[in-house]
């Protein structure tokens, strides 16, 4: 048969005491312990004789899509790419009680008034020039009426330093608390968890179950006669 492939786990005395193989010793008064029948013994011979690998087939993949852009006047600037700019405007009707000024500057400013919460901050990253767009904005020097709102936008922006960065900012302080909270529950849940799973009667069982079938298998190797063994 092959062998049992595990992570024996060579622990301290103290230390094999307070892990979940040290509380099953504990337990082995009120438990019944479980050794594999003569029985098992042969269906465990069955299942881990060695065999001939067999090939795997590889499957195949592929797929695609596309799509068009519609067409704007010839007489305008065409700054951007229509389609990136008519997203932008779309996300702007969530800012419908800021000008196109006043919102560079509140994002300039930090929003230091918290007008800009909940999801309407999650749209701003999605908002900014990239930097090939802001050299676009930069070189025109024509007249505004040539530009769509994304384009009358940006050129608002352009002129704020570090604007990513301040972003982020504005991000990470609209939504600090909710992650607090969600983080607290979250280790609240996990300390639950843990509990229950070090308590467990019937996980004692099973991991005794496997730590005698795996000594049982492994009879004779350095991996074999261990106390305990590791998850990974």
């Amino acid at each position: 048969t092959i062998a049992f492939h595990w992570t024996t786990s060579n622990l301290a005395p103290e230390l094999l005491e307070q892990s979940i193989f040290g509380k099953a010793e504990l337990k082995k008064r009120k438990l019944a312990t479980i050794n594999p029948e003569e029985e098992d013994i042969k269906k465990l011979e069955e299942l881990f004789q060695k065999r001939n690998a067999k090939s795997k087939g590889t499957p195949g993949a592929g797929g695609g899509k596309g799509g068009g852009q519609d067409q704007i006047s010839n007489d305008m600037a065409k700054l951007l790419d229509l389609t990136r700019a008519n997203n932008i405007a779309i996300s702007l009707k969530a800012f419908n009680d800021f000008t196109f000024r006043s919102l560079a500057e509140t994002i300039d400013d930090l929003d230091p008034d918290c007008k800009i919460v909940g999801e309407r901050v999650q749209f701003i990253p999605s908002l900014l020039p990239t930097p090939k767009e802001i050299q676009s904005i930069k070189k025109y020097k024509g007249d505004d009426d040539k530009l769509i709102t994304a384009e009358l936008f940006f050129r608002q922006l352009v002129s704020i330093k570090r604007i990513e960065d301040k972003v982020q900012v504005m991000r990470t302080m609209s939504t600090f608390e909710e992650h607090v909270e969600e983080a607290r529950a979250g280790f609240k849940t996990l300390q639950q968890v843990c509990s229950q799973v070090m308590n467990s009667e019937k996980l004692i069982q099973v991991l005794d179950m496997v730590l005698n079938v795996g000594n049982f298998m492994n009879q004779g190797t350095l991996t074999g006669g261990v106390e305990a063994f590791k998850f990974e």
